[in-house]
């Protein structure tokens, strides 16, 4: 394998050809791309493996300033990034299937060399996490792996969308139209941070995290074009409901929600969200609602 796969760590000057092949690989999203990878604002490295000159794998992961040798145990706001493969090869899937494993083989054995503490978290397109159990089969700490779920909704036929709704989710949906709330795109930031906090207050649970990087995550988005914002109001005008939608060159992602606790019966939240689908359906085919857990 070593004579055939190279894993190295990629430069900053590197990070154009590593957005390439994030938005080429299945299991490349927004969350491993450099315009993320720097909101974030940890340490981090990009390893990439090569066959020959190609890049065919790579992974990018954020360090723990706190403890030496290991990742963070999940990134902020960050779902998934785990390892990344090249787009499927005109091949027999076993030749395939091989080649795989034989790259997250390579990655991995890179990642024991730099880290004790190692957390990763795959994209739900990695079909074969057996490299990570053979690779600390039998050692006093093997390597532990759990489903994280999340629901793709299917955004190119909008009305069979509409349908596959369930009937109480229609009918809050219709109920919030006709107690006149309304859903629009929109660039009032403040307006949503504060429906955010209430969220937050609501649940009785700290907001300092979100509440810090909320902002950079909505500029840095915001300034590459990758974000659209959208709040709800009822008839009197008060702000109720809203939602943070990013995407990347494949689907986009249902990332924040909000609502004002005094409003949580109006229906408007599900009111933006469906907004949220009919908007998102006319430049993706999908949608990520970014965890179910």
């Amino acid at each position: 394998m070593s004579s055939t796969l190279e894993v190295r760590e990629l430069g900053a000057d590197e990070m154009d050809l590593w957005d390439h092949f994030v938005a080429s690989s299945p299991q490349g999203t927004i969350y491993s791309e450099n315009l993320w990878l720097k909101l974030l604002g940890c340490p981090l490295r990009v390893l990439g493996c090569y066959k020959g000159g190609e890049l065919v794998g790579g992974i990018a992961v954020c360090e723990d300033p706190a403890r030496p040798r290991s990742t963070l145990h999940v990134p902020p706001f960050t779902p998934f990034q785990g390892i990344l493969l090249r787009p499927p090869r005109a091949m027999r899937y076993t030749t395939r299937e091989s080649m795989e494993r034989k790259i997250s083989f390579a990655l991995i054995q890179s990642l024991h060399c730099l880290y004790d503490n190692l957390t990763l978290a795959h994209h739900y397109n990695y079909e074969d996490i057996r490299p990570f159990y053979w690779e600390t089969y039998r050692q006093p700490k093997e390597y532990r792996a759990f489903v994280a779920y999340t629901y793709i909704v299917d955004l190119r036929d909008i009305d069979r969308a509409w349908s596959n709704l369930d009937d109480n989710t229609r009918c809050v949906v219709h109920k919030a139209e006709k107690c006149g709330s309304s859903v629009a795109e929109s660039d009032d930031f403040a307006v949503f941070e504060r429906l955010h906090q209430l969220t937050f207050e609501r649940q009785g649970a700290s907001h300092d995290i979100e509440g810090r990087l909320l902002p950079r995550v909505y500029n840095a988005t915001r300034a590459a074009g990758r974000c659209q914002l959208f709040l709800a109001h009822n008839r009197e005008g008060a702000p109720t409901s809203g939602v943070l939608a990013i995407w990347d060159a494949k689907r986009a992602y249902y990332m924040f929600g909000a609502s004002d606790p005094r409003y949580r019966s109006d229906g408007s939240a599900s009111l933006t969200l469906w907004r949220v689908f009919q908007s998102m359906s006319q430049r993706f085919p999908e949608i990520d609602m970014v965890g179910c857990n």
